[in-house]
């Protein structure tokens, strides 16, 4: 059976190159701009800023169908700011809270190039996310939490990946990752 993907509607972000991963996956994809039981797998997509996602979950609210979601242990993708906001906060956005689900704070990197654009390998002794090479594209991340599955280094290192419930996480771009972060998203569905 296909399953159904509901792709939340954050008003921002690469929405087109998630529904074709999934789609390329086999999936039923549709974006989601108000909460349904009709979907096997729920997907934030990422790109945008921290606050202007929160906003728009907000005004949905979707921020409350995204927590009912993570407590019952139902499948969750995040990628990028996706994955963000499941913070505290952001310094992108110091006035608005995040979903506050996981204790830590978003801060600026301190990288070399900003924002961070471009393929760096993953550090992670996970099945999942080993030996994986995949492209990024942030200027804020978490600097650790005990959720890690993944961390990079580019000059600093910074959480990639996040793992807990049903949700996992991804600070880089799975869907615009090649064959290495369709297998990541095939793994997760």
């Amino acid at each position: 059976m296909q399953k159904r993907v509901g792709i939340i509607n954050t008003d921002a972000g690469n929405v087109k190159s998630v529904i074709y991963a999934f789609t390329k996956l086999g999936c039923i994809a549709s974006i989601l701009d108000e909460p349904t039981d009709e979907i096997d797998v729920l997907v934030i997509p990422g790109q945008g800023r921290f606050g202007k996602v929160m906003q728009a979950l907000r005004k949905r609210q979707l921020d409350h169908y995204i927590r009912q979601w993570y407590f019952s242990k139902k499948p969750i993708i995040a990628i990028c700011v996706g994955m963000q906001i499941f913070f505290q906060d952001s310094d992108e956005d110091p006035d608005i809270p995040g979903l506050g689900i996981f204790p830590d704070s978003v801060t600026k990197l301190d990288t070399p190039k900003q924002p961070v654009i471009g393929w760096l390998p993953l550090n992670s002794k996970t099945n999942l996310l080993s030996d994986k090479v995949v492209y990024f594209v942030n200027g804020y991340g978490v600097k650790a939490t005990q959720f890690a599955t993944a961390h990079v280094n580019y000059q600093e290192t910074f959480t990639a990946a996040i793992e807990s419930r049903g949700l996992r996480a991804f600070q880089f771009h799975p869907e615009k990752s090649g064959k290495d972060g369709l297998e990541v998203l095939a793994k997760c569905l």
